[in-house]
């Protein structure tokens, strides 16, 4: 009896989808944003936009921004765009109380990752002040034959 193997094979398609995992942070480009303002400038007035980019895919890769250190008393000055990273005026700015500001900006990632861009701010001085006279009032006696002295 003559034996005769047989082999049996198929053939199946496999489709494997590679995700992205969030391992690259947002990136500051440049580092530091300068700008200056003049000191009258209105409400609504764009500053600077901020930028970052994140070589992630999908929402790993979409950036947010925040503004996450200023100094005392410039939060109500201004505002980010957290989408698109637009720094606006929303402020009364006062040459003679500050003339400059570094406001640290947050560029965050879904996930969690973030660099910091620094926002410099130079404000610049306009004719808003009127002069001021200072008398400092003094009294003192004059002799009423004064004139005659100076006679000659």
């Amino acid at each position: 009896k003559l034996l005769t193997t047989m082999w049996l094979s198929g053939t199946i398609q496999i489709v494997i989808t590679v995700l992205d995992a969030n391992d690259n942070a947002p990136v500051c480009s440049p580092a530091e944003f300068k700008t200056n303002v003049k000191e009258n400038s209105v409400k609504g007035t764009v500053l600077t936009t901020v930028s970052a980019s994140d070589a992630d895919e999908g929402p790993h890769g979409q950036v947010r921004y925040s503004i996450s250190n200023a100094p005392k008393g410039s939060s109500e000055l201004f505002d980010i765009d957290e989408d698109s990273g637009v720094f606006t005026l929303v402020g009364k700015l006062d040459y003679e109380k500050f003339r400059h500001y570094e406001i640290d900006v947050q560029a965050s990632d879904a996930g969690g990752n973030a660099d910091v861009c620094k926002v410099i701010i130079e404000v610049l001085d306009t004719n808003d002040n009127p002069p001021t006279i200072n008398i400092m009032s003094t009294s003192s006696s004059i002799s009423e034959d004064l004139y005659g002295s100076f006679k000659s």
